[in-house]
């Protein structure tokens, strides 16, 4: 017999995939049948998508699945929560229509595009600073500083004129 996979020192019947029976009564089974563990749902992810929840989200005005009982949709209740911010500094942030630094038009809920705009915020103090496109976001995370910057600056000069 194998042992349970949450306590691991129960034995699990042969009939039972996963669990002892001491661990399946502290799991809650929702109505389709699946077993997870939470203590403020009653149904599945699954079910609670599918039971609706969808409306008018109050942040970026598309009708999608609302959090709970809130008025703004998941998408903007990660951003919210994430970066601890305000509703109101979110829709002033998805106002921005260019990137803070290279200016392109950026597009908010275009994912994996080069256009798609960017949460910009200091990874030290969590403080946003604004709206970047993808690639921009990106230079940005891996230039530490302003020497370093110079340095790329230089180094990038030189890699160019020997490469032409």
């Amino acid at each position: 017999m194998r042992k349970c996979r949450k306590c691991k020192l129960n034995e699990v019947p042969q009939n039972s995939r996963k669990f002892c029976d001491y661990c399946k009564l502290k799991l809650k089974a929702c109505e389709c049948g699946t077993i997870f563990k939470s203590r403020k749902h009653n149904f599945c992810k699954l079910c609670r998508m599918s039971k609706g929840n969808i409306g008018q989200c109050q942040s970026c005005n598309k009708t999608r699945h609302i959090y709970f009982n809130s008025t703004i949709c998941t998408t903007c209740y990660k951003f919210i929560t994430k970066y601890a911010i305000t509703i109101e500094e979110l829709k002033r942030l998805r106002s921005i229509n260019n990137c803070g630094i290279c200016g392109i038009t950026v597009f908010h809920h275009a994912k994996n595009k080069g256009n798609a705009a960017v949460i910009d915020h200091d990874h030290i103090t969590g403080k946003v600073r604004g709206i970047l496109c993808v690639q921009c976001n990106i230079i940005e995370g891996m230039i530490r500083d302003e020497q370093h910057l110079e340095q790329f600056y230089i180094n990038y000069k030189k890699w160019t004129n020997n490469h032409d």
